[in-house]
């Protein structure tokens, strides 16, 4: 059962991480962003204006990602958690479901450091302000679930089984590979919303509208826009 997993390897769950991560990647949930400015407010409820500071975070994409993008671009504000290194001692560095939802850890991120997000400390920022060049890492398909099961628990302590999660997200994760291959075929992110929605010659499929098939011909839909080039992605995690 996904409420009794205790441990999970940073190969399980990450797809890419540092040189790994692709700039053609559209942003996703669960990825991670350096030297993100982060406001620092007073403890203190100000009785007026106030300076805040801000502070360079790394920090985790919380938001599905219908709710990073509205067609083919960003949204304005992406809503994020800032990062805390743990002791590898710790055993929040761990998944232990039996509490702490407020934390989702990330295994060996930056240089064999573990982190957690902390999800009670999310805020809403610029998306401008998460660089595709700071993108550190990216999850897996098994991490996207774990972190909404995070999630679900920490806004609503509503249990799920992974298994169940893999299923949801596995639509919108085979969509973000398409895109991908989209952007990198292209060199740009837009006209990909439409093309999906029109009908599509594509080999081995006929006349179809991608967006029928995304999730069960995900390998066609790639090599159909990257050529011989095409990377084997339609079950990657």
């Amino acid at each position: 059962m996904a409420g009794e997993r205790i441990s999970l390897t940073a190969q399980e769950q990450f797809r890419a991480r540092g040189d790994e991560v692709s700039t053609n990647r559209p942003y996703f949930q669960g990825d991670v962003f350096l030297d993100v400015p982060m406001p620092e407010f007073p403890e203190a409820r100000p009785s007026g204006e106030v300076v805040i500071a801000f502070k360079p975070t790394n920090v985790i994409l919380l938001p599905h990602p219908c709710g990073c993008h509205s067609g083919d671009q960003l949204r304005p504000t992406l809503t994020v958690a800032p990062l805390i290194e743990v002791a590898s001692t710790d055993p929040i560095s761990r998944f232990d479901w039996s509490g702490r939802f407020d934390f989702y850890p990330l295994v060996d991120l930056l240089d064999g450091k573990s982190y957690r997000a902390a999800l009670g400390e999310a805020q809403s920022l610029p998306s401008a302000w998460l660089r595709v060049e700071k993108r550190l890492a990216c999850l897996s398909l098994l991490g996207v679930a774990l972190l909404g099961q995070k999630l679900l628990k920490h806004l609503a302590r509503m249990p799920e089984e992974e298994d169940k999660l893999m299923d949801y997200y596995q639509e919108v994760w085979s969509d973000a590979l398409v895109w991908e291959a989209w952007r990198e075929s292209r060199h740009t992110a837009e006209g990909y919303a439409a093309w999906k929605k029109a009908d599509q010659e594509i080999a081995g499929l006929g006349n179809v509208k991608p967006e029928t098939v995304l999730a069960s011909r995900t390998g066609n839909l790639i090599r159909h826009l990257l050529g011989e080039h095409a990377r084997d992605e339609a079950t990657a995690e």
